[in-house]
C-alpha cells in the first residue's frame, strides 16, 4: 500500500505500521497498539507473569533467549517490528515457525511449542494457556491513515478521512 501511495495509485490507505516502516508518505496516526510477548503459561518464568486484571509484568526478551519463536513472515510489519527487538536485545531467535497468521502464533505458544510476540488486541480472549508480558520499551505500532505527501485530496477523501478519525476517536479503546 505504501508503494501504492507513493507512486499515486491510491489516494488513501488505513495500516497498521510500525514508525520505522514508514515511507515518505504523509501519516495520521488513529491509534497505536502495544507488541505483546507470550509464553506458554508452564514455563518456569510464566511465574513472574501479572495476576489476570492487573497491568501486565514487564519481562526483557533476554531472559527467553534460548525458548524456540513462532513469529510472523518476514514479509509483514510484524515481523519487522519483531527483527528490531531482537536486534536490539542482542540475539537471533531461534525460529521454529513462520506463519502470516497472529491467531496461529497464539495457538502455537498455548500449544506450549514455542513463545511469539503479538499485538495487544490478539491477547485480549487468551485465557489459558499462555502468560502475557509487556517488554521493557514498550515496543508499539500505530494505526495510521496514509495518503501521498503534498498531494491534493478531494472534498470526498477528506470527508471520509474525516470521519475514520471521529469513529476511532469516539470507539471505546480495543487494547
Amino acid at each position: 500500500q505504501q508503494a501504492a501511495i507513493a507512486s499515486g495509485d491510491l489516494d488513501i490507505s488505513f495500516q497498521v505500521l510500525s514508525r520505522s516502516d514508514w515511507s515518505k508518505n504523509q501519516y495520521q496516526i488513529l491509534g497505536s497498539e502495544e507488541l505483546i510477548l507470550i509464553i506458554p503459561a508452564i514455563h518456569p518464568i510464566a511465574q513472574k507473569a501479572a495476576p489476570p486484571g492487573e497491568p501486565l509484568a514487564t519481562l526483557d526478551l533476554s531472559e527467553i533467549r534460548y525458548e524456540p519463536f513462532v513469529l510472523m513472515d518476514k514479509t509483514s510489519t510484524l515481523r519487522s517490528s519483531c527483527d528490531l527487538l531482537f536486534e536490539k536485545a542482542g540475539f537471533a531467535p531461534n525460529i521454529l515457525f513462520e506463519t502470516n497468521n497472529t491467531s496461529g502464533i497464539a495457538a502455537m505458544v498455548q500449544s506450549t511449542l514455542c513463545c511469539g510476540i503479538i499485538p495487544r488486541y490478539y491477547t485480549l480472549g487468551l485465557t489459558e494457556g499462555v502468560a502475557c508480558f509487556s517488554l521493557p520499551e514498550r515496543p508499539s505500532w500505530e494505526i495510521v491513515i496514509s495518503c501521498q505527501k503534498n498531494a491534493y485530496l478531494n472534498s470526498g477523501a477528506r470527508e471520509f478521512i474525516r470521519l475514520a478519525r471521529e469513529y476511532w476517536e469516539n470507539s471505546a479503546p480495543l487494547f
